[in-house]
């Protein structure tokens, strides 16, 4: 069920139009005070300025601050002038101080082009009076509207802040209880997730979603959108669908050993919509899109000198920048098969229920060689952190990444299925085993895949930023010691193939 359509356009000031163009389209023209106007957002479509001939003064102060409210309730906006003269003014009125207002300014003689729209906009759910509990919870009085919008139908909500996602997005977990009238089968729906971030960043999301994943990604293999929730305010906009329930993080599956034949899964099944992409398209290897990618996901500007530095102490010698210039020679000489992948498929959005790989946050789905998202979970895994890796254990670790990055390896093959005793790292082990026999199936050329496992490697060194600013020296050595990895890599691939130096 969605909210009921509404037909109000509230209307401010004493200046007179005609109001037949909006009665034909079925709106209801209800004049308020500029101070009455808020209390009625919740069953209008749209608010309108309309003063007298040559006079300004309340069309400004619609511009500065109702306006701006009836955005936040996703209201179309305009003003009604009497004159092309009173056009321009208020034109240049709105260009000087007000650029980014979304009000159509209209005569009263062409209302057509007010109405007309207005009859067609959808400003979504209404701001209900729901409870958002707990009530400690620290929101912005913006996220209380976009979140009062979101679940509108519901009577109150519970929200669990939700760990690992970007600097920039708040994500949710929403328990909710409807109210009566909307409870149909019953009071209490499955939990939702909302995040909330700016417009322009939910906005890419939610295309990128409808784009690739609800065509290419099969839909119990991730969330899906609830596509009314979906609003906006002037600064924040929610993505909002049903939470993947009963579900566990990849990488505590996989300590657990829970998760056997799941990376299989993971590309073959869940994936397999984007990776047969490239091939249905019998698309010809792209010339080119190599070098562009690796530079893309290194972001050389953005790496802290402080990760370099730790990096020296495990004795790297080359810079991220003369890392990326030989890799960027070597992506020259090659041609890719490209098409969709995830682009941030680190552990935490790989969630497993059963023996199925859920897919989680769609924010850099684009296009991309089939190596990247098996080289993307690989550093993730082995370069991750979690509660029980210490500072202590670095040197332990090493060791273990030395021995898959063994400097005398010639491929990225498999590890070897042997590892004479368990150890605290036989679990990651049997994890790259599974990831590398399915590089092994991306039949590509092996140039490519040590040139994408490198730029990944110093990718995350780049995101070494948080562990930094929290003091976690364990996540942050590992961030530093990525570098020491591409290095090998990079350094192998200029002197022929094998994997060169040693820390």
């Amino acid at each position: 069920m969605d909210a009921t359509e509404r037909t109000q356009v509230l209307v401010v000031g004493t200046g007179a139009f005609d109001a037949i163009e909006f009665e034909r389209r079925g709106l209801i023209i209800k004049r308020v005070s500029i101070e009455e106007a808020p209390a009625h957002f919740n069953s209008a479509k749209a608010v309108a300025v309309a003063d007298a001939a040559g006079k300004f003064a309340l069309i400004k102060k619609c511009l500065s601050d109702l306006f701006l409210q009836a955005e936040d309730h996703q209201l179309a906006q305009f003003v009604i002038v009497h004159s092309l003269a009173d056009l321009a003014q208020v034109d240049a009125l709105r260009t000087k101080e007000h650029r980014g207002s979304k009000a159509r300014i209209v005569q009263t003689n062409e209302l057509w082009l007010a109405a007309e729209p207005v009859a067609r906009h959808s400003p979504g759910p209404p701001a209900n009076d729901v409870t958002i509990e707990p009530g400690s919870i620290q929101l912005s009085e913006d996220a209380k509207i976009l979140l009062r919008r979101a679940f509108f139908d519901c009577q109150r909500i519970f929200l669990e802040e939700l760990s690992g996602g970007r600097e920039s997005m708040s994500v949710y977990r929403v328990h909710a209880w409807l109210l009566p009238e909307w409870c149909i089968a019953g009071p209490r729906p499955l939990p939702f997730f909302v995040k909330m971030a700016e417009p322009e960043a939910i906005e890419t999301e939610k295309t990128r979603y409808q784009v690739y994943a609800e065509h290419f990604i099969p839909f119990n293999f991730r969330p899906n959108i609830d596509h009314k929730r979906c609003v906006r305010t002037r600064s924040l906009a929610a993505l909002a669908g049903d939470f993947v329930d009963d579900a566990v993080p990849l990488r505590k599956c996989l300590k657990l050993g829970l998760a056997t034949g799941v990376l299989f899964a993971l590309f073959e099944t869940s994936l397999k919509g984007f990776r047969l992409q490239p091939i249905a398209a019998g698309q010809n290897p792209r010339e080119g899109f190599l070098a562009n990618f690796v530079t893309d996901r290194i972001k050389l500007d953005k790496i802290l000198e402080q990760i370099i530095s730790r990096a020296r102490d495990f004795k790297l010698s080359m810079s991220p920048a003369e890392m990326l210039v030989i890799l960027n020679q070597e992506a020259g000489k090659l041609c890719s098969l490209v098409g969709p992948c995830h682009g941030d498929l680190h552990s935490g959005n790989v969630m497993v229920r059963g023996g199925d790989a859920i897919l989680i946050d769609f924010f850099s789905v684009g296009d991309g060689p089939l190596t990247a998202d098996p080289a993307a979970l690989e550093v993730s895994l082995m370069f991750g952190t979690d509660d029980e890796d210490k500072v202590d254990s670095i040197d332990e670790w090493r060791a273990f990444i030395d021995q898959i990055y063994d400097p005398r390896l010639q491929t990225l093959h498999p590890p070897a299925l042997s590892e004479g005793k368990p150890g605290h790292f036989s679990w990651l082990r049997r994890s790259i085993r599974e990831l590398r026999h399915i590089l092994l199936g991306c039949n590509v050329d092996e140039r490519e895949a040590k040139i994408v496992l490198a730029a990944y490697l110093i990718r995350y060194a780049r995101l070494g930023k948080d562990a930094l600013e929290r003091g976690d020296t364990a996540a942050f050595d590992r961030h530093a010691y990525a570098l020491v990895v591409a290095e090998r890599i990079v350094a192998g691939l200029a002197g022929g193939g094998a994997l060169k130096g040693s820390s």
